[in-house]
């Protein structure tokens, strides 16, 4: 039987209470130190961000406080304080009280004039009521008549009182502002000087009183609760970039065209760009917070430049060129580029054409051997070829099979490619061609402007975008190729090649001939060896099935493949892909390196990395460069299908869209190769020594054009200038296209119209007049078809009698007045100089006599007369006899 313990109730259990008690302190302790601390480590963030503000501050203010303390600035501030006191001062004097009781007092008298006039008003006007009233009811009563007009009288004498009342009012305060207006002028002018002092000395004291708390963006159309800002205080704000601020309190880069009006953080957020976790603001596990970087949970971790960048196409999806998002533009050109839709099911090209030439014909154009050599290393024959390689070289120690197969497979394409039929019969070459003779038409008729020949000595190449690299590599032409088909070719590109974009150019035969004779002897003593046995058995259906598997028909024109599918993977959607969807063979093996990104940048820089014995891949090696793997990787991560609401893209106008498509067409067409535009391009401009034959400058076309000529010279370009060896070639342009670039050139200009008006009719003296300046000023000395004895070729320029349906009547205007502003290397003379550069009216006119020396109206009636020529008329101009206008 148990021993009877004491009751419990009589037990002292005092020392567990305290011990309980302290355990609980503690506790509560832990608990409040982890709500407060741990799980809030943005709170130290903000502290962090509230002192740096401070120093920041106080620096400026000491600077404020420096510049304020000099010499000038305080003897300034001290003249002000010495006359702002002497203005104060008369603010006690006797004057200053008598003007401030006379304002009261007129101010009083004013107001009761008005109260009694109010009163008065009330009164006449129930007074009209009852006397219209009784003419309503049949009669007219003398009574209410005669009040209302008694009282309409006492109404206009009260206004005059009460005008002559206000005068008097304003007079006073006119005295009383003596004062008032020295002491305001005095203190604004001061508060000017220690404007920028006093507004640090507020902010200083709102960062002191500011709170530490969460700070969250709430967008409903976006679904976002964004709590970036409570760590990142300055993203939005402007002076937090120096390099020693470091994240998270710097400004965001680029913030007037990233944030400000664009994409203000109120209506876009943060993650809708950069991704990630909106709500979170602590790590996990007691790890520091990282942007989900070592959060295995977090589906979509945060973007960083350049990657953030694909968030871009969300809003901009069919913008060729995004502004700040270099890289993603960058990797879209690329993808166009090497034209990775013609294997690759993608949005936004779907129609677009293939960049290879047509395969068809091909035996005519290159031996079996260069073709051989083309298809087994593509770069080592034309190092900036964009053509990918197919069967790319083995490392040493391969297996010696894997060399024949590869060489087998070579030899299997090269001989299926070679049945191919062609649709032009090739001639044989003209045996008169004079290859030094092409030199000069290689650069005269402009084909230095897409192509480089090593034989034609042209300056290095200086241009970013290699405008004059756009066609294929020249040089060694002959050890590829025969003169009978390039004299065939020139002729019409598109008949062996419809979707070509070499353009149809005026050449003669001997022409024709001498270009390709300079072409085709270039390497013809150093041709590619043909491969034996191009003729086996069952070589061709192999070279066939092969051609089928590689895709080739996806960038050329090949007969029997014209309906053939895509043979790669559909790449909508490819960004959303998760690292389970994606395989990677034998290659990563580490499965924390097994992302996206790492995948996507293997399978670019090395496309065939992660076959093994089960997976066969035959996706051709670019050969690209780090940067251009990682802009690539940059477009394919935009891939996704995350959609915005539609209040959200950005909706071109028709001056954006036309902008938009020209320039996309200006590349496509390297219109740059032979025209100057805002500086860039003109290579051709580069090698032709006389500034009057080179290609005009685009720059200001769209100011000086009529959009209906443009439209029709680029369907079918007009000879404008007889005299130059070069001309506009015919690129076939579509409709589409051609109105798109006229579009795009308007556009620049900032115009909007379709239908220029020009000039009807001019008075019979007035034609007259005109036609005698024309004679003085001997504009029809240049503006002829040949030269005379006195002018050379290149100073002739185009027929006057074009103006009226090629020119706009402003642009006349202003390139009469000054030719060198619009046209800085033109020779049409200055004949209406400035008498001041600072003045653009102040005209100077060689023609005194005429319309009263008005320099304006002579340049109007110049213009007016232009379009009024036909071609018979200038002649008629020029046969006049040269005398002073009237």
């Amino acid at each position: 039987m148990a021993k009877p313990g004491r009751p419990a109730e009589e037990r002292d259990l005092s020392a567990w209470f305290m011990v309980s008690s302290l355990a609980l302190v503690v506790v509560l302790a832990l608990v409040v130190y982890d709500e407060t601390v741990t799980r809030r480590p943005w709170k130290k963030y903000q502290r962090d961000f509230n002192a740096l503000e401070i120093s920041l501050i106080d620096a400026a203010l000491a600077e404020e406080k420096e510049r304020l303390q000099s010499e000038s600035v305080k003897s300034r501030l001290d003249k002000i304080d010495a006359d702002l006191a002497e203005a104060r001062s008369h603010l006690s004097g006797e004057e200053y009280g008598q003007a401030k009781r006379d304002f009261h007092h007129e101010s009083l008298l004013a107001d009761k004039v008005q109260q009694s006039l109010i009163f008065m008003r009330s009164e006449r006007d129930e007074a009209f009521y009852q006397w219209k009233k009784s003419f309503r009811e049949g009669r007219e009563s003398p009574e209410a008549k005669k009040r209302y007009q008694s009282l309409d009288e006492e109404v206009m004498i009260d206004e005059e009182k009460l005008a002559a009342q206000k005068e008097k009012r304003d007079e006073a305060e006119a005295r009383l502002a003596k004062f008032t207006d020295a002491v305001y002028k005095l203190e604004s002018e001061r508060a000017k000087i220690t404007a920028h002092r006093d507004g640090l000395v507020r902010r200083r004291a709102a960062v002191l009183d500011r709170r530490v708390e969460i700070r969250q963006l709430v967008i409903p159309d976006l679904g976002v609760v964004d709590r970036c800002p409570t760590c990142h205080a300055a993203i939005n704000r402007k002076g937090f970039d120096a390099p020693e601020i470091k994240n998270p309190f710097r400004s965001h880069p680029e913030l007037a065209d990233i944030l400000g009006k664009n994409h203000p953080p109120e209506r876009f957020g943060c993650v809708v760009c950069h991704q990630g976790q909106g709500p979170q603001t602590k790590g996990v596990g007691r790890r520091p917070f990282n942007h989900g970087r070592n959060d295995p949970y977090w589906v979509r971790p945060m973007l960083e430049r350049p990657y953030a960048e694909t968030s871009c196409v969300k809003c901009h999806r069919n913008e060729w060129e995004i502004k700040c998002a270099p890289t993603l533009t960058r990797g879209k050109r690329l993808f166009a580029n090497l034209a990775c839709y013609g294997c690759h099911l993608t949005s936004g090209f779907p129609k677009t054409k293939r960049i290879g030439p047509s395969l068809n014909g091909v035996m005519d154009k290159a031996s079996p051997g260069w073709i051989a050599a083309w298809l087994g290393d593509p770069r080592g024959i034309r190092p900036r070829t964009r053509m990918p390689n197919s069967w790319p070289p083995l490392e040493g120690g391969a297996d010696p099979a894997a060399g024949a197969a590869r060489d087998d497979e070579i030899k299997a394409v090269t001989a299926f490619i070679l049945t191919l039929p062609g649709s032009e019969k090739i001639k044989e070459a003209s045996p008169a061609a004079d290859a030094e003779t092409g030199k000069r038409s290689f650069i005269e008729k402009g084909c230095a402007g897409c192509h480089r020949l090593e034989a034609v000595d042209l300056p290095p190449v200086d241009d970013p975008d290699m405008y004059e690299d756009y066609g294929p590599e020249l040089t060694k032409f002959g050890s590829k190729g025969y003169a009978a088909w390039i004299e065939a070719y020139l002729v019409n590109p598109r008949a062996f090649y419809p979707e070509t974009r070499m353009p149809t150019v005026t050449l003669t035969g001997e022409e024709r001939a001498d270009l390709a004779s300079l072409v085709a002897s270039d390497g013809a003593d150093d041709p590619y060896p043909a491969p034996d046995g191009l003729d086996e058995g069952g070589l061709l259906e192999k070279g066939e099935r092969l051609v089928g598997i590689f895709g080739c028909f996806g960038c050329h024109e090949m007969k029997g493949f014209e309906n053939s599918p895509r043979v790669a993977p559909e790449l909508n959607g490819f960004g959303d892909k998760g690292p389970e969807m994606l395989s990677f063979g034998d290659t990563i093996l580490d499965h924390q390196k097994q992302t996206w990104l790492n995948w996507t940048r293997l399978k670019i820089a090395s496309p065939r990395a992660f076959a093994n014995e089960r997976e066969v891949l035959v996706m051709p090696d670019p050969e690209l460069e780090k940067e251009d793997v990682e802009a690539a990787a940059v477009y394919l991560m935009s891939f996704r299908n995350d959609p915005v609401p539609a209040a959200y893209p950005r909706r071109l106008d028709k001056i954006q869209r036309g902008k938009e498509t020209g320039e996309r067409l200006i590349r496509e067409y390297n219109c740059l190769g032979c025209h100057l535009q805002d500086g860039k391009g003109g290579h051709v401009r580069r090698v032709i020594g006389d500034p009057g034959l080179r290609p005009p400058e685009l720059t200001g076309e769209g100011a000086k054009v009529q959009p209906e000529w443009l439209f029709q010279f680029l369907k079918k370009p007009d000879v404008l200038r007889p005299w130059m060896t070069m001309r506009m070639p015919d690129f076939s342009l579509t409709d589409d296209e051609a109105l798109a670039f006229t579009q795009y050139f308007t556009a620049l200009a900032g115009k909007d119209d379709v239908f220029v008006q020009v000039p009807k009719q001019m008075t019979p003296e007035m034609t007259a007049g005109t036609a005698r300046a024309f004679a003085t000023l001997k504009c029809l000395q240049c503006h002829q078809l040949t030269a005379g004895p006195d002018v050379k070729l290149s100073d002739l320029a185009p027929d006057m009698a074009l103006t009226r349906d090629r020119l706009r009547p402003s642009w006349i205007k202003d390139f009469i007045a000054d030719p060198q502003y619009l046209m800085p290397e033109t020779k049409m003379p200055t004949f209406f100089p400035l008498e001041d550069d600072d003045d653009p009216d102040s005209l100077m006119t060689p023609l005194a006599d005429w319309l009263g020396g008005d320099a304006w109206a002579q340049v109007e009636a110049i213009k007016d007369y232009l379009y009024l020529l036909k071609s018979s008329e200038t002649v008629a101009v020029m046969d006049r006899q040269t005398a002073g206008p009237d």
